[in-house]
C-alpha cells in the first residue's frame, strides 16, 4: 500500500471520526438548552436566542451544516 493510500485511509477515518463529534456536540448543545428552558427562572425567548446564535457561530461541517 502507497504512502498516499495510507494517508487517505487516514483522512477518511479522522473525517468520520470529526462527524461524530460534531454530532455529540450538536445533540449536547441542544439538551443543554432544553435543559435551561425547563429551569422556572429560565425565559424561553432567551433560551431561543442563544440556541439560534450558537448555531450561527457553532462548529460547521465541512458541508457547511450544522
Amino acid at each position: 500500500m502507497s504512502e498516499a493510500e495510507r494517508g487517505s485511509e487516514e483522512f477518511v477515518e479522522l473525517s468520520g471520526k470529526l462527524e461524530a463529534l460534531l454530532d455529540n456536540y450538536s445533540q449536547f448543545q441542544e439538551s443543554a438548552t432544553e435543559t435551561l428552558m425547563e429551569h422556572p427562572d429560565f425565559d424561553e425567548a432567551d433560551a431561543r436566542r442563544m440556541l439560534d446564535r450558537s448555531l450561527e457561530t457553532g462548529p460547521r461541517r465541512r458541508d457547511g451544516s450544522n
